[in-house]
């Protein structure tokens, strides 16, 4: 989650730069201190630079405060916000700021990062699952790993199955294609969950390396590229993964400039 911006309205006269800089700080304040009392812990991510604040007047504290909040913010350029309410948190509160005071409405964006939608799992396909699982707590990995075949091969490429079967393959250097195909197509269904990012890089890099398979449309640089785009994605930076961010920088190292300049020219 981040903030992306402020929107402050008042009464008869702008707020200063001072002002509105401590509205938003209450504003920030009240709306941490409502989420834990809800006993939801959001963590803020570090955003880069100073969050915007949009200051204007005059507010009519007697009309209706959301719909000039809602105007304000659309012909500020931030209409964007109010039309994905989905990913986007408008909080507004009203209050009298300023020397002297006056009645003062403020709005926070609050962008929660892009919704992906969530894949149901029929109970079918979790019978398999649980039960592939409860081979792998056994070490018996074959049975695992024929546990989501059969699974995939009856209930088709349900995204979960691709994700335990690809990442089962990825042990065996033999297994990589078919590892990578069950990544491409887990990753394509969990764009942001770094439980599939993750693996793609690595077999990426694993098939780079391999000396018993060959990709013929990629050569092992190009292929260590493809798995460091993916791990300097926003979704996998901000998963805290150590994995991937070790495995990041140990890319960065090997590419080197070559690298660097494939990132800036995409």
């Amino acid at each position: 989650m981040n903030i992306v911006a402020y929107y402050i309205l008042t009464e008869r006269s702008r707020l200063s730069e001072e002002e509105g800089l401590g509205v938003a700080t209450g504003v920030y304040l009240l709306y941490t201190g409502q989420r834990m009392k809800e006993g939801i812990q959001d963590v803020f991510g570090d955003s880069s630079g100073q969050v915007p604040i949009f200051s204007s007047f005059p507010f009519d504290p007697s009309g209706d405060v959301v719909d000039q909040m809602k105007r304000y913010i659309a012909g500020e350029g931030g209409g964007l916000y109010l039309m994905d309410p989905s990913r986007y948190e408008t909080f507004i509160m009203t209050s009298m700021d300023g020397d002297p005071p006056q009645a003062t409405c403020t709005a926070m964006i609050v962008d929660r990062g892009e919704q992906v939608p969530k894949v149901e799992i029929p109970e079918a396909v979790q019978y398999c699952l649980d039960r592939g699982r409860r081979w792998e707590e056994l070490g018996r990995k074959g049975d695992a790993m024929h546990c989501y075949a059969v699974g995939r091969d009856v209930y088709g490429d349900h995204p979960e199955l691709l994700l335990r079967l690809g990442v089962l393959r990825l042990e065996f250097e033999t297994l990589l294609p078919g590892a990578l195909e069950c990544m491409r197509k887990a990753h394509s269904a969990f764009p942001t969950r770094s439980d599939a990012i993750y693996p793609l890089a690595l077999c990426y890099l694993k098939l780079a390396e391999s000396t018993k398979i060959r990709v013929s449309d990629a050569s092992p640089h190009r292929l260590k590229e493809l798995a460091l785009s993916l791990l300097d994605e926003e979704a996998a930076r901000a998963s805290g993964d150590q994995r991937a961010e070790v495995l990041a920088k140990r890319l960065k190292d090997e590419l080197g400039n070559e690298g660097e300049s494939f990132f800036e020219s995409k």
